[in-house]
């Protein structure tokens, strides 16, 4: 969408469906996946007369959002007792040998428990059965000091370009 996203990362509703992608589907459509997403991904929020809804992807950005609604979580104490961050077994070796990295996203992804936990969100993609990674708190290590923080909701995010034990 290049520069009409404010600063939160919110964006007319109107403009998004006017996409060539987008052009399909309706109000209604996209009220209905914020609605059912398992994941939480999307926010859709009135906006003014002017522009009508807003919405805006609560995660997976690849763009730089610099007013997300993130917590800094600046202690070990202040990280839940296990992250988990989901993903396949294909990039396993690459995790073990560089550590997590966000793969021109700009955080990376971690649940404060199990698929199925109380509380927890689970990325998981079905069909596929992605192999969870559990990372406990007092060993986690960003990377060049990057901070961690917690999203609304019970979801964590790494800044860092790579996650790694000490």
């Amino acid at each position: 969408m290049g520069k009409t996203e404010a600063h939160d990362g919110f964006v007319p509703l109107s403009t998004l469906l006017q996409l060539p992608q987008f052009r399909s589907f309706s109000a209604e459509d996209v009220q209905r996946v914020v609605d059912t997403n398992e994941k939480q991904r999307f926010t859709l929020r009135p906006g003014d007369p002017s522009t009508g809804p807003l919405i805006r992807a609560n995660q997976g950005h690849s763009l730089q959002v610099p007013e997300l609604e993130l917590i800094p979580l600046e202690t070990p104490q202040a990280l839940p007792l296990m992250l988990v961050h989901g993903t396949f077994w294909q990039h396993w070796p690459s995790i073990l040998l560089k550590g997590l990295s966000c793969q021109g996203r700009t955080h990376i992804h971690l649940a404060p428990g199990l698929p199925g936990d109380p509380g927890v969100i689970s990325g998981q993609c079905p069909p596929v059965t992605p192999t969870q990674f559990v990372l406990p708190g007092k060993p986690l290590s960003l990377a060049g000091n990057e901070e961690t923080q917690c999203q609304r909701g019970p979801k964590h995010s790494s800044r860092g370009r790579r996650t790694t034990y000490q």
